[in-house]
């Protein structure tokens, strides 16, 4: 990694993925076949990320002004960095945008804006996926997939009592598989955090979130963004 200054990096990255499928089928006759939706692998991509962090207040994790900003992208560089025999190269890129503001001294308001695209047609871990406890988190957690994406989310945030403090959110996005997008994606919720001990800066999150397809409950040690 180098830093250009406080806020500006540059980083370098090798990432490597690892899925393995179990998809056993009892048949009737008391054998077992195994069914592969999509195929095991293990790819390594090299990449790189240019980020700017001006994140203010409680911590670089817990931010309550200021705004966070960073590029990435990924890259296979040959068919020998895969296990899928058939795969060809691919490049995937991505932009992240978040803002946050002090409404009053109990009220915060946090925002969101991302989008990726990829060039070539990345393996299956390589794909971008919405849904769960960072987005769209009315939705079942990667409920959605595809090469390319875009995605925006308003969340306030407000003490509650104590240690408890509240979130309500709502978060609209979109995933293709191809050029055309097929419809704006919509949920909102609402849910509470506890300040962890020793200094109660780490915080326990559940939310609630609601979607056509009907409550998704999650729970993370973090915030969403």
């Amino acid at each position: 990694a180098y830093k250009f200054n406080k806020q500006w990096s540059l980083r370098g990255l090798i990432n490597t993925k690892h899925r393995r499928e179990l998809g056993r089928l009892e048949k009737p006759n008391g054998e077992t076949d195994y069914i592969y939706i999509y195929p095991n692998e293990t790819t390594t991509t090299l990449g790189g990320m240019l980020l700017n962090d001006h994140r203010i207040e409680e911590s670089k994790d817990f931010a309550t002004r200021g705004y966070y900003f960073h590029i990435l992208s990924y890259h296979l560089l040959d068919r020998s960095f895969t296990t899928i025999s058939d795969q060809k190269t691919f490049t995937t890129y991505s932009v992240d945008m978040r803002k946050y503001f002090e409404l009053t001294h109990l009220l915060n308001l946090s925002l969101r804006a991302a989008a990726g695209d990829s060039q070539g047609r990345p393996s299956y871990l390589y794909n971008f996926f919405l849904g769960g406890m960072t987005d769209l988190r009315g939705y079942r957690s990667a409920r959605f997939r595809g090469q390319r994406f875009y995605e925006g989310q308003a969340e306030l945030r407000y003490p509650i009592w104590r240690v408890f403090s509240g979130n309500t959110w709502i978060d609209i996005g979109d995933i293709s598989q191809g050029e055309k997008f097929p419809g704006l994606l919509k949920t909102a919720g609402s849910g509470f955090k506890i300040a962890l001990p020793p200094d109660y800066v780490a915080k326990l999150r559940f939310d609630f979130g609601f979607s056509p397809e009907g409550l998704n409950f999650s729970m993370y040690a973090d915030h969403a963004f």
